[in-house]
């Protein structure tokens, strides 16, 4: 599920998924309320977008028309389905903690809503995970550089 409804920014390569998180939608809340035994795993994915393609000339023209990134991605698939080998990438996924509703309702007496409680554990997961890939750069792909 894709809480803002639409593909966040991949940390790996874009900025403002912090700033992404903040205007994710409510309707996780519904899941939880009608779903009595959903529990809500915060995951982060980044290196799933290449810099080489946010960074060609033709996305570039792209910026302020439309969405920069959605473009990028569009012609990366493309690309990867044509010539498999030309994009290789190095994804780093991130998990959290699973947590039901009773346990997200427990954050939520210490004056938080369920939602706001969602996004600082997933906030705060970015945080390690941008410390993981930090600590592990020199691995990546050279497609990041």
């Amino acid at each position: 599920m894709f809480p803002s409804g639409r593909v966040d920014p991949d940390p790996a390569c874009l900025p403002g998924a912090p700033e992404a998180m903040s205007s994710w939608s409510s309707s996780i809340e519904l899941f939880l309320k009608k779903v009595p035994h959903v529990k809500v795993l915060p995951t982060i994915v980044s290196g799933v977008l290449s810099p080489k393609f946010l960074n060609n000339p033709l996305i570039r023209a792209w910026r302020g028309i439309r969405d920069p990134q959605a473009a990028a991605e569009v012609v990366q698939v493309i690309i990867q389905m044509l010539f498999p080998q030309k994009v290789r990438l190095v994804p780093r996924i991130s998990f959290g903690v699973a947590k039901t509703r009773e346990e997200l309702n427990s954050l939520c007496a210490e004056g938080k809503d369920t939602l706001t409680s969602i996004i600082d554990e997933a906030k705060q997961l970015l945080s390690e995970h941008h410390m993981w890939i930090d600590d592990s750069i020199e691995l990546v792909d050279p497609l990041c550089e």
